[in-house]
């Protein structure tokens, strides 16, 4: 949500979900910091459900 691009490279099979963290430090750099915290606190969130 909040992303637009034209790659489908970093889109998983159905459609639903992007593989890995998307900056754009040239046209959104105000966006990276919060969107990089909120990237690192769902993957924690994940190994903490996968390894409890």
């Amino acid at each position: 949500e909040g992303y637009e691009f034209t790659s489908q490279k970093p889109i998983i099979a159905d459609g639903q979900l992007f593989v890995g963290l998307a900056l754009d430090e040239t046209n959104q750099y105000d966006l990276s910091d919060e969107r990089l915290q909120s990237w690192c606190e769902q993957i924690l969130g994940e190994m903490a459900e996968q390894f409890s």
